[in-house]
């Protein structure tokens, strides 16, 4: 069961990629960021209420978190959507795994063996790789979005492990995604970005499914 939930977080990352590529190209990445998190919330919300439980959140590490898992790390990917194209920015963010290794290694105290150092360092040259020979639509390299995105990912990841390993993935997605929508929200707002006319609706469909990237992070755990 736990191979079969872990190829289930695999599919929707991969799927989930192309698609932000293709909504992106009607909305802002700070309104898609939006979209996302708070057809997310909802979602969550109404998983939380069938299972009728009180969800167990602590919100001090929460808020945090969740400005930075989904928020910055979805705005991030959104934003080298941009620029990059949807092979560019699945290469860089593989780089997720990677990140979440080294972090591990140096604050948390993991070890790897020689075999393990080796295939890291050989991930880390593909990602560096896809950095330098992506596509981009300007002069200048975008592709430093995804890598923030990924670092943002192993941070996250590595937080979990420390200190919120004994709450329940989906209580944490509640929260974080919460958090993600007030944030994104907000930051909204004040942008003075105004929602695109005329957008089809296929694409609207898009951005309200990708939703279904963050059941990859609250998979992940179980």
């Amino acid at each position: 069961m736990k191979i079969l939930i872990l190829i289930a977080s695999m599919v929707s990352w991969g799927i989930s990629n192309p698609l932000a590529d293709l909504a992106i190209t009607q909305f802002s990445p700070l309104l898609l960021s939006l979209i996302e998190c708070t057809v997310g919330f909802l979602f969550i919300a109404i998983v939380t209420f069938i299972r009728r439980s009180k969800p167990q959140i602590p919100w001090r590490l929460v808020v945090p978190i969740g400005i930075m898992q989904p928020g910055l790390a979805w705005l991030l990917g959104n934003t080298g959507y941009t620029h990059e194209t949807a092979s560019t920015g699945v290469l860089i963010l593989t780089g997720e795994t990677l990140f979440t290794v080294l972090i591990g290694v140096f604050w948390l105290g993991d070890r790897l063996t020689n075999k393990q150092w080796f295939y890291f360092l050989l991930g880390m040259f593909g990602v560096v790789v896809a950095s330098a020979t992506g596509t981009h639509l300007d002069a200048t390299s975008t592709s430093i979005y995804f890598v923030l995105s990924a670092v943002l990912f192993g941070i996250y990841a590595n937080i979990l492990r420390k200190h919120l390993s004994e709450y329940s993935p989906v209580d944490l997605a509640l929260g974080q995604t919460l958090v993600s929508v007030l944030f994104l929200g907000v930051f909204y707002l004040i942008s003075g970005q105004n929602a695109p006319a005329d957008v089809s609706t296929h694409i609207w469909g898009v951005g309200s499914s990708l939703w279904f990237i963050w059941s990859r992070p609250a998979l992940c755990r179980f």
